[in-house]
């Protein structure tokens, strides 16, 4: 039923939208608004789409004008490949798309909710193990959200007890990110990169934690955190040697047996 709603209704609304006949435009609009009654639970509105969402909660209030508004709107942006603006409010993220937080309309803000359908980028672009100490190098962030550049972490998660250790690493500057055709330039990530540099034989009260992998964060607001990367990472503990991994595919190349994660929040 999801690929119904997501992409027949979409086609549906097309026709509907170039309909030239005012009856007959309305006539086919109560006959989605039937169709969604009885196969549109509230079950279902949490595994569709933010746009599909609005679509649905148009439909079900009868706003035709609106629903048509919403195509254009949604036209316009599939041929410019620019996504709307995406507001995080605490622990959760809205796409602004049409009619939020209008007061006339009154559309509930969990319509426009994304939280967790936000999109990460993320690359390790090195991993040195120099003795005991772990040099790493990348850059993350999360699409269409503003960053705090004072948020990348560096974390050490012990694979046994799952405890993490957590350590602040340094921005570097990443001017050429979003620049390219992704979201058509219109958003940049200028303080996305970051590199960390830790002794692991005395990261955590002067010991090294047994079985420890590498992880490494995005925070923006600090306020949720998702997974989004995995890579691998040397443990003095396993491997004394100096190894060293600098190349766009990193986390799939970088010594064993640690893991890495790439935990993204905004």
């Amino acid at each position: 039923m999801n690929r119904h709603l997501s992409i027949d209704m979409f086609h549906a609304l097309i026709h509907l939208a170039r309909e030239s006949d005012p009856e007959l435009q309305k006539k086919n609009y109560q006959q989605l608004a039937a169709l969604l009654e009885r196969s549109y639970p509230d079950s279902l509105k949490a595994q569709v789409n933010a746009i599909t969402r609005l679509r649905c909660e148009l439909i079900q209030r009868g706003m035709l004008q609106e629903t048509i508004e919403l195509e254009k709107v949604d036209r316009e942006h599939r041929s410019t490949g620019v996504q709307p603006d995406v507001l995080v409010e605490g622990d959760r993220a809205y796409t602004r798309l049409p009619f939020f937080r209008d007061a006339d309309r009154g559309i509930p803000d969990e319509i426009y909710d994304v939280t967790t359908a936000l999109q990460d980028r993320h690359q390790l672009d090195s991993v040195t193990v120099d003795g005991s100490v772990l040099k790493i190098t990348g850059h993350a962030y999360v699409r269409r959200v503003s960053q705090d550049a004072a948020a990348t972490e560096l974390v050490l998660r012990e694979r046994g007890s799952k405890v993490e250790h957590r350590f602040p690493t340094t921005v570097l500057a990443t001017p050429e990110l979003g620049a390219g055709k992704e979201d058509g330039g219109k958003y940049r990530y200028p303080a996305a990169g970051f590199s960390a540099e830790i002794d692991l034989a005395n990261a955590v009260d002067g010991s090294s934690p047994r079985g420890c992998g590498t992880s490494w964060s995005l925070c923006g607001s600090r306020t949720w955190s998702r997974r989004s990367g995995s890579a691998t990472g040397g443990s003095p503990r396993c491997s004394p040697h100096r190894r060293r991994t600098s190349s766009p595919t990193a986390r799939r190349t970088s010594p064993r047996p640690c893991t890495t994660r790439t935990r993204t929040a905004t």
